[in-house]
């Protein structure tokens, strides 16, 4: 019973004393959350770092388009572009020499020595000419 009067006796407390309270308001200036300048710019900046990013991982791949000959039991061919002779590496597809084909892969030098990893056959061209 004890202490049903002291809760009366305090919500009757808490009754009789109320507090005004204001609802809180921000100068008309203020604004919550980034700019639309920000925004902007963060969006430009993820999109450079992304192009950066991809330019730097992506491997490059060159095209290659020449007569395949064999040569001490190693193909390799002479890209009819700038005359350059690759050896084509043995972790490559396989290629036949004495076809005329243009190939895409991975270009490597070691020393004056320069190979190509073929990746990819883009065409093959048939059989090269003896001219």
């Amino acid at each position: 019973m004890h202490s049903l009067w002291m809760r009366l006796l305090l919500g009757g407390a808490l009754c009789l004393a109320p507090r005004t309270s204001s609802a809180q308001t921000f100068p008309s200036n203020w604004s919550i959350g980034p700019s639309k300048a920000q925004v902007i710019g963060a969006g430009i900046g993820a999109g450079v770092v992304i192009g950066v990013v991809v330019y730097v991982l992506v491997p490059k791949q060159k095209t290659i388009e020449g007569c395949v000959e064999s040569s001490d039991g190693k193909n390799q061919i002479r890209n009819q572009k700038d005359g350059q002779v690759y050896e084509i590496s043995e972790k490559s597809l396989a290629v036949s020499p004495g076809r005329r084909l243009k190939l895409k892969g991975k270009a490597s030098k070691s020393g004056t020595a320069k190979h190509i990893r073929v990746l990819r056959i883009v065409a093959d061209e048939g059989a090269c000419s003896t001219s």
